[in-house]
């Protein structure tokens, strides 16, 4: 089996892959990638001639989940400190994708089954593909608190800023609502849709307000929107 391998370890010296010309996404807010410690270094990793077929070009196409995703949760450009390289893998496994700590400090390591994606309608695979990376991407550069955040809103958050990039999987129902508002995946994510459109900037604070606040020092939704998150609930059920 051919082994596709793609890396990039430049340290963004004032553009975001000045090499890549037809890369869009050269800088986060108008603030160039150097303001990140000791910069941002990523590699791609496609293992399955599949999905070989679908990514030409894995060190554009990370490079544009990567910048789309970040684009989102820091547009002021204040990316993760703490978060410097990212591996995304791509190869047959059980499940879908998750995102854990890498060897080194600093460093996350995404990975997505190829094995699932096979398994999705030929005219979905690449949105899919896109969305789930976009998903676990969103897991590698989040808040939570110091891992005090509950499960629903961890994944629920992530697949806010998916349908915020545009890439919301095909079958999902904007209009399904959960038990609760941390019923977790796209089900949380709509209610932060909602949230986010209602008071709007509301969800990116709520990551940031993570990142030197556990979970249940407070009801932190109250604290950037001024009402508790059953109230919010109950109004984005009737809305």
């Amino acid at each position: 089996m051919k082994h596709l391998v793609e890396k990039l370890y430049y340290r963004y010296k004032g553009k975001l892959l000045s090499k890549l010309k037809s890369q869009p996404h050269d800088s986060f807010g108008g603030k160039e990638l150097n303001k990140v410690k000791n910069g941002l270094s990523f590699e791609c990793s496609v293992m399955d001639p599949a999905a070989q077929n679908l990514i030409q070009n894995p060190v554009d196409w990370c490079n544009d989940k990567i910048s789309r995703v970040l684009n989102e949760m820091y547009p002021d450009g204040n990316i993760p400190m703490n978060i410097n390289s990212v591996s995304v893998m791509i190869y047959p496994f059980d499940g879908v994708g998750y995102t854990v700590n890498g060897k080194t400090p600093g460093s996350k390591t995404v990975h997505i089954s190829s094995k699932y994606i096979a398994s999705v309608q030929a005219e979905k695979k690449m949105s899919e593909l896109d969305g789930v990376t976009c998903h676990e991407l969103v897991h590698a550069f989040q808040y939570d608190g110091d891992h005090t955040a509950p499960h629903g809103f961890i994944e629920g958050l992530a697949d806010f800023y998916r349908i915020k990039v545009g890439l919301a999987a095909k079958h999902w129902n904007p209009t399904a609502l959960g038990a609760s508002w941390d019923a977790g995946y796209e089900k949380t994510g709509y209610f932060l849709l909602w949230l986010d459109l209602t008071f709007p900037g509301s969800v990116n604070k709520l990551n940031l307000h993570l990142k030197n606040h556990r979970w249940y020092e407070g009801d932190p939704f109250k604290t950037i929107t001024g009402y508790n998150v059953d109230q919010l609930f109950q109004w984005y059920k009737k809305s």
